[in-house]
């Protein structure tokens, strides 16, 4: 997950391979969530073999483990929105850490603040591998995702409903739309200067609990 601020990108979370040699690592477990929070700097040239990355972790540290969820920059610059992904307890180890589906990024403090009170409509239930973006009016659309055990769902069930979050008011809205797109998940999302969002590519399903059928890129969505 990965913002542009300015001249520098933000970093949160990701997956961290489990050594081998680990008796934490077995075939189904090979990977644990990062809750890293580090930047790259863009204000310098420099060369790909050492790029100036500064680590904010000890003073940034996410409250969990994250990985696919989706960022974006809002409130004038000053905060950054982290929507959905999947929650790891870095002490047990264990998915589903909380229950908010929105955190927050302080760029001025370089602290995390949930979604918090005064926080108005029906929330979003938690998912991943959302199709996210934000207007010049700070509404966030969020698209689609996908729930299973690392959401905290018995079934594997890919979504296609579309919410709003009004980051002036912290307003929630569930937009029962007749022609939205299909149900996916880890597809893109562009928003172009005519306030459409076109969405490419990504996974699909047939009926809940059945297995991903990936999307052809020329089926676009808007």
């Amino acid at each position: 997950m990965a913002t542009l601020v300015n001249d520098r990108i933000y970093f949160f979370g990701g997956s961290r391979p489990i050594p081998i040699t680990s008796p934490a690592w077995n075939q189904t477990h090979q990977y644990n969530l990062s809750d890293e929070v580090f930047y790259l700097d863009l204000s310098s040239p420099f060369t790909v073999n050492l790029p100036p990355f500064t680590d904010l972790s000890a003073i940034s540290r996410m409250p969990f483990g994250c990985e696919r969820g989706t960022t974006v920059l809002g409130n004038s610059g000053v905060r950054i929105f982290l929507v959905g992904g999947v929650q790891q307890n870095m002490e047990t180890f264990g998915y589903n850490t909380t229950n908010s589906s929105l955190w927050i990024y302080n760029l001025n403090s370089q602290k995390w603040e949930t979604n918090g009170p005064g926080t108005y409509g029906p929330p979003l239930p938690k998912r991943r591998s959302t199709a996210t973006v934000i207007d010049k009016n700070g509404v966030i659309y969020i698209f689609g995702g996908r729930v299973g055990v690392d959401t905290g769902s018995d079934v594997f069930i890919v979504l296609d409903d579309l919410f709003t979050l009004e980051t002036s008011l912290f307003e929630w809205s569930n937009l029962s739309l007749p022609n939205h797109p299909p149900k996916r998940n880890l597809c893109t999302a562009t928003l172009l200067p005519d306030g459409k969002i076109i969405y490419i590519g990504g996974v699909t399903q047939n009926f809940p609990g059945g297995p991903p059928t990936r999307v052809s890129m020329n089926e676009v969505s808007n």
